[in-house]
């Protein structure tokens, strides 16, 4: 005999699970233009090939969950809230289905994962059959539209996109045409799933690289040096930003002017001299010193005009240099200065979690790692916060692989709490080694070769057609921005002291205090779904 169940988005279905110990849902709501998305697994008491039927494929889109390795799957710091901590597969990769069969291993749960979408307010009902010749089950799966449009919040979520790993993936070099296409697709997945801004390559980034190593050139702004200095051409940018702005970017965040982890050095930068294309500035550049500052002066003057002209002056954002630490804050206070005198009119942001930084007016727009966050909240306007490799204890939001689902989509209602105004991460699609030594393949190795908890480097796989495969955490990461501004249309309804009221019926949620359970957070939405619901009402 075979069985089947409804799951919601965040339920992961382990190799050795039994369906009768999974959290089951047949009725699902949500507001007008949101993607609701849902599961539906099955198991088998032996091998077995069923085939499938929906009654109903509007709006619909059906993928098969593959599992991904984790060999790096906790730290000895982690705390408890995890499938597991040790190594082992985990349900992740979001494989389109483009035929309707299944195969069954005896006693192994196989699962269906579906996106649904719809502009069209009201109840709709789908059926889901599933015979193997000899049986048959029928799922019927409930959804209400609630009359309320999804509202867009003003909110920047931010991925750093590693584009040279494209290049090693496919084989194609940059700015080809399978380049800009490749980019595209990247791009217009990033923004269907809430993602409004990805960093954009003014150079190479300066970012995951070892020291005196160097990643493949992918920088936009071409550079040439003759008699008169530096000349600039902002061709390969103009057409980056256009591309953005066709696949609903509307934060432009570029790359960094100095090192990681402590702003000592330039990031690579190539430029045509005598015919000879070669790299003018790098691990060899001291990050203050007189050539490098006339440098960036020059590129000054050149820069702010192309991007006045492309209409983004106002939703521009410049980093100095990643995560500097306490030890760092002299070096980086410098260079800070510099860009500042040179760049002062956009913001400036970093992602740095010591709070002497801001509190010295050092940088304006800092970004804490979200278990410092605490420090910043009410102090800083317009807080922007991340998560990383860590946290990976304390209870703390994140999102890898072996993470329940919950501890991703519990930010939404974090991020609505505390009014954070942006979100960065940094692994949109890292697929190398630690600091770039050597390119990885993400279906086999998702910890960047034991140096990452597995899940950290990245959220989508590269596919075919130069198009990504969505992870399940992406999805579960979409649901808790949708969360979040779902909470936003309850409060531009009723107020910001209901919107709270609801939310903390239960008791009140912190960064790293939240009821631990998936059905507290589909039945909390559902709550908020049905008081739109109510309060709307014609």
């Amino acid at each position: 005999m075979f069985k089947s169940v409804v799951l919601t988005s965040m339920a992961k279905v382990m190799p050795y699970n039994t369906l009768d110990t999974l959290y089951c849902v047949n009725e699902f709501s949500c507001l007008k233009g949101e993607k609701l998305c849902f599961q539906i697994a099955l198991q088998s008491d032996c091998d077995d090939t069923v085939d499938f039927a929906i009654s109903d494929r509007a709006g619909l889109s059906v993928f098969e969950i593959g599992y991904t390795p984790a060999s790096f799957a906790a730290s000895e710091e982690a705390d408890f809230y995890y499938i597991t901590k040790m190594p082992g597969v985990f349900p992740d990769v979001l494989n389109a289905k483009n035929d309707s069969k299944l195969i069954l291993l005896k006693d192994k749960p196989s699962v269906l994962f579906f996106e649904f979408e719809s502009d069209t307010a009201g109840e709709r009902e789908i059926d889901f059959t599933f015979t193997n010749g000899t049986e048959t089950l029928t799922q019927k799966v409930k959804i209400d539209v609630v009359n309320y449009q999804l509202p867009k919040a003003d909110f920047t979520c931010t991925h750093w996109f590693h584009t040279d790993c494209l290049c090693d993936w496919y084989g194609f070099e940059p700015f080809s045409d399978e380049y800009w296409l490749c980019v595209e697709n990247y791009v217009k997945t990033a923004a269907e799933h809430g993602i409004n801004s990805l960093l954009i390559p003014l150079f190479t980034p300066a970012l995951d690289t070892e020291i005196g190593g160097e990643r493949r050139t992918v920088q936009l702004v071409d550079v040439e040096i003759d008699e008169n200095g530096y000349r600039f051409g902002f061709d390969k940018l103009r057409k980056w930003i256009e591309l953005y702005k066709r696949c609903g970017m509307d934060a432009y965040e570029f790359s960094h002017f100095f090192t990681q982890w402590g702003a000592l050095h330039a990031p690579k930068i190539m430029a045509t001299q005598n015919g000879e294309y070669k790299r003018i500035f790098g691990w060899e550049t001291d990050s203050t010193g007189e050539e490098y500052v006339s440098f960036l002066t020059a590129l000054s003057k050149e820069l702010k005009p192309v991007l006045k002209e492309c209409g983004i002056e106002n939703c521009s954002y410049f980093h100095v240099s990643d995560e500097p630490g306490e030890k760092d804050i002299e070096q980086y206070e410098k260079c800070s200065k510099i860009i500042n005198s040179l760049f002062g009119e956009y913001k400036m942001i970093d992602a740095l979690s010591e709070f002497d930084f801001y509190k010295k007016g050092i940088v304006k727009h800092p970004i804490p790692e979200i278990s410092h966050a605490a420090d910043f909240v009410g102090n800083v306007p317009d807080l922007w916060i991340y998560y990383c490799c860590g946290p990976v204890d304390g209870n703390y939001p994140n999102r890898f692989l072996s993470m329940p689902s919950q501890r991703t989509r519990v930010l939404g209602y974090q991020l609505y709490k505390y009014d954070i105004k942006g979100f960065l991460h940094w692994g949109y699609n890292f697929w190398y080694s630690q600091l770039s030594k050597a390119q990885i393949n993400p279906y086999e190795v998702s910890d960047s070769g034991n140096a990452f908890t597995a899940g950290d480097p990245f959220v989508v796989y590269p596919g075919e057609n130069y198009t990504p495969v969505c992870a399940l955490r992406l999805k579960v990461f979409r649901d808790c921005l949708q969360d979040m501004r779902a909470l936003l249309a309850l409060e531009a309804i009723a107020g910001k002291e209901k919107a709270m009221e609801i939310l903390e019926s239960d008791g009140e949620i912190t960064f790293n205090k939240y009821p631990h359970s998936e059905r507290w957070l589909f039945e909390k939405r559902a709550a908020i779904n049905n008081l739109i619901k109510e309060l709307t009402k014609n």
